[in-house]
């Protein structure tokens, strides 16, 4: 073959080229503005939810205690959905027997009357949730005590509201700075009570407000995660996530809904990078 004609022949064009295109990591996308904000919406309602069970969970102090809780619940509660049992001891434990015990409901402006057993124990039954005075006398009437009480309102899952209350009646040296009238020895504790505070209620019904406190700041704490695994990764679907989560973690603050409510939104329109 003539060497001649193998130089003429045109050379082809190469049949593929690079476009120049890569594929794009999630780490090395950017997040859209919008999902950038209600990423920070969604932390904020986080940390009010983390906030508020921390307030639940510390009963007796905090913004928002037990007794505030109950009363408040005891507001829109029904007319005598409420009981109230207990047991009156001395400083030593030993039961007080056949004491009267007598309860003034406020709301329902009446007073019952009962006297405890053997065992020291009494009992109501229909009064009103809410705020009530107990009043304790002895059994030879020379001697009385008064408290001021919470009553349990109903729950979602109980149609009636209990408190069990121990109470425990003063020694003699406590009477003997006691207020005498009329040859009674009188003491009022409920007034302290109220001023301070610090009225006796059923526990049980705090441990309720607890387990809410622990599911708010469990709530709050998961959506913080999720809002920082979603940023990390340039995941919306992990933001929206975050801000329906945190949305029931906020307990009381019900203003505080808004933030994850807003969240939400933000993500709505928004692609996810699942």
């Amino acid at each position: 073959m003539d060497p001649q004609i193998l130089t003429t022949i045109p050379e082809e064009e190469t049949t593929f080229k690079s476009s120049g295109a890569r594929i794009m990591l999630p780490s090395e996308s950017v997040l859209h503005p919008r999902a950038r904000l209600a990423a920070f919406l969604a932390i904020l309602a986080a940390t009010a939810g983390v906030y508020v069970g921390l307030d639940y969970l510390d009963g007796d102090g905090g913004i928002y205690t037990h007794r505030q809780m109950i009363y408040a619940q005891s507001a829109g509660a029904p007319g005598g959905s409420a009981t109230l049992s207990g047991i009156i001891v001395d400083s030593m434990g030993y039961p007080m027997v056949n004491h009267t015990v007598s309860v003034h409901v406020e709301s329902q402006n009446r007073k019952v009357t009962t006297l405890t057993n053997e065992n020291g124990v009494f009992e109501f039954e229909k009064l009103d949730p809410g705020v009530a005075l107990l009043d304790i006398d002895s059994p030879d009437g020379m001697h009385w005590v008064r408290n001021r009480i919470l009553l349990t309102p109903p729950s979602i899952i109980e149609p009636i509201g209990y408190t069990y209350l121990k109470l425990e009646w003063p020694d003699d040296e406590d009477f003997g700075s006691a207020i005498i009238e009329s040859g009674n020895a009188w003491i009022d504790y409920s007034k302290s009570q109220q001023e301070n505070g610090t009225e006796p209620y059923d526990q049980t019904a705090g441990a309720m407000y607890d387990m809410f406190g622990s599911a708010f700041t469990g709530l709050g704490l998961l959506s913080i995660l999720l809002v920082m695994t979603g940023i990390r990764k340039k995941n919306v679907g992990l933001i929206r996530i975050a801000g329906f989560t945190s949305l029931f973690s906020m307990g009381h603050l019900y203003i505080s809904c808004g933030l994850g409510s807003l969240a939400v939104l933000l993500t709505l329109f928004l692609q996810s990078d699942e």
